[in-house]
C-alpha cells in the first residue's frame, strides 16, 4: 500500500495507542503466573499478536472480552507435560527475544523460527548465557531456526552484555525467578535501560521484586502471582504526533500517556523543550506547541526507538544536530543509521552518519518518494517530513506500520493531515 501525503495544518488532539512494550510483557508475565489475569487497554498489532500466539502454544490460555486480555497462567510449567512446539515469532524481534527463555524454562522442546529478516538479527549473546545454565540449544550460529530443549536454570550469577539489545537482559529477567537458586545479573555496556526498567516496572506488578545496584540485578526465586494490570499510553508511537507539531508549530494535544511514565522515550518532552517548543503537561498527556528551531548534541544510546522521530525534526531545523551512541540501531527492523542516511536525504536533508551517530543538518525540504524497508518506525517518522515540506510525498508499503499502530494513518487523518491510499 502506498500513502500520498500534502502538507496540512493540524490542530486538535489525539490518544497515545497502548505501550507496545507493556503489553508484550504482561502477557508473558501473565503467561506464566498462577490462576487469572486481566489485562486492560492492550495494544493490539502484528507484534503483540506474534508474543500473544506464541503465549498460546506454551500452554496459557488466552482470550479477548470487553477490550482486554483474560489471560489463565500456566503456573510456571509446574504442571505442563513434556512435548513438541513450533512458534513462528514472524518479524518481531521482541517475541523473539522474550520467549527464547520462556522455552528454556518449559518442559517442551521448541523450535523457534520467524522471518527472513528476524532470522539475520542476532541473539547469539541471549544463547550463550542460557546455555551456561544448562540448557541445549541447537541454532544457525547464534541466529533462526533454533531448537531450544527446556530444563530447569541453575541461576547464581550470570555475566551479559547489554551491547546489542537491553531484551537479552529483560528475556533473563523474567524467568529466572524459576531457577534453581536466588540470580545475580551482571550486565557489561547496557544500553536503552529504559526497556529494561519497564520490564522490572512490570515483574512487581506480578509479584516479583528485583533490587538494582547499577548494571547489577538481584533476582529472587518465586512465583508470579494472577493481577488485573492496565497498559499505558505508548510513549514511542506518540513521538510522532509530537514530532509533526514541532516541525509545524502547530499546537497538539497528545493524551492517553502517564506523566510520571518508566518509559524512556519520555524523554522527547525534554527534548523538544531544549529545541524550542512549548510544553504544557496535562494530567495524562502533553500540549506541544510552537516550533522545534535549536539545534542540539545529543546520546541517544537509551532512546533507539525515537531516535527516527528525532532524526526527521532535526532535518527542519537551521544549524547541525548530532546524534551519538546509536550504533545498535543497525541491528532494528532495518539497519535505521543507513536507512534514516538514505531516505530521510531524499526530502533535501543533509544528513553524514558514522557507525554510531548522524549528523544532520537543516535545510528547505520537498516532497519524496519513501521507500520504508520494511521498517514501521522509518515509515511513521517520515510522515513528520512530510509534513515539512513542500509539495506531496508518497510514502511506499505503508501497512507497515500495523507492527506497532495499526490505526496510524486513521489518527492522522483526525488531526488533519491530507493524506490518500495509492
Amino acid at each position: 500500500m502506498q500513502i500520498k501525503i500534502t502538507a496540512s495544518k493540524i490542530s486538535g488532539s489525539t490518544v497515545a495507542p497502548p505501550s507496545k512494550s507493556y503489553t508484550h510483557r504482561a502477557v508473558i508475565l501473565a503467561s506464566l503466573g498462577h490462576g487469572v489475569s486481566t489485562i486492560k487497554n492492550p495494544l493490539i498489532s502484528d507484534d503483540t499478536k506474534t508474543t500473544i500466539k506464541a503465549a498460546q502454544a506454551l500452554g496459557a490460555d488466552i482470550s479477548f472480552k470487553n477490550d482486554s486480555l483474560i489471560i489463565t497462567g500456566q503456573d510456571g510449567f509446574q504442571k505442563a507435560k513434556p512435548k513438541k512446539i513450533i512458534i513462528n515469532c514472524q518479524d518481531s524481534g521482541t517475541t523473539l527475544r522474550l520467549i527464547a527463555s520462556l522455552t528454556a524454562i518449559s518442559p517442551y522442546i521448541s523450535t523457534l523460527d520467524g522471518s527472513l529478516k528476524l532470522a539475520k538479527r542476532p541473539i547469539n549473546d541471549l544463547f550463550k548465557s542460557l546455555r551456561e545454565q544448562g540448557i541445549v540449544i541447537k541454532d544457525a550460529n547464534g541466529y533462526l531456526p533454533a531448537t531450544i530443549y527446556g530444563n530447569h536454570l541453575k541461576g547464581g550469577q550470570i555475566t551479559i552484555s547489554g551491547s546489542i539489545s537491553s531484551q537479552f537482559i529483560s528475556s533473563l529477567l523474567i524467568v529466572l525467578p524459576f531457577a534453581q537458586h536466588n540470580s545475580t545479573l551482571i550486565v557489561n555496556n547496557l544500553r536503552s535501560k529504559p526497556y529494561v526498567d519497564i520490564t522490572i516496572d512490570c515483574m512487581r506488578k506480578f509479584g516479583i521484586d528485583i533490587i538494582e545496584n547499577g548494571n547489577i540485578f538481584y533476582i529472587p526465586r518465586g512465583n508470579y502471582k494472577s493481577t488485573i494490570y492496565k497498559v499505558e499510553g505508548d510513549f514511542s508511537s506518540a513521538s510522532y504526533f509530537m514530532g509533526i507539531a514541532a516541525v509545524t508549530g502547530n499546537s497538539l494535544i497528545v493524551s492517553g500517556l502517564n506523566p510520571k511514565s518508566k518509559q524512556g522515550d519520555k524523554v522527547l518532552i525534554d527534548i523538544l523543550k531544549e529545541i524550542g517548543c512549548t510544553i504544557k503537561i496535562l494530567p495524562d498527556g502533553f500540549h506541544i506547541s510552537a516550533k522545534a528551531n535549536k539545534p542540539l548534541s545529543i546520546d541517544m544510546g537509551n532512546y533507539p526507538d525515537i531516535v527516527p522521530t528525532l532524526a526527521a525534526i532535526a532535518a527542519t531545523i537551521d544549524g547541525r544536530t548530532q546524534i551519538t551512541n546509536i550504533g545498535h540501531l543497525r541491528q532494528k527492523e532495518s539497519n535505521r543509521i543507513e536507512t534514516i542516511k538514505n531516505e530521510f536525504s531524499k526530502f533535501g536533508a543533509r544528513i553524514t552518519s558514522s557507525n554510531d551517530s548522524l549528523t544532520i543538518t537543516g535545510n528547505a525540504l520537498h516532497g519524496a518518494l519513501i521507500n520504508t524497508h520494511n521498517d514501521h518506525r522509518i515509515a511513521m517518522s517520515a510522515t513528520i517530513l512530510a509534513l515539512a515540506s513542500k509539495g506531496d510525498t508518497i510514502i511506499n508499503d505503508a501497512q507497515v506500520v500495523e507492527k506497532s499502530y495499526q490505526n496510524f494513518w486513521l489518527d492522522l487523518e483526525k488531526i488533519g493531515v491530507n493524506l490518500k491510499p495509492l
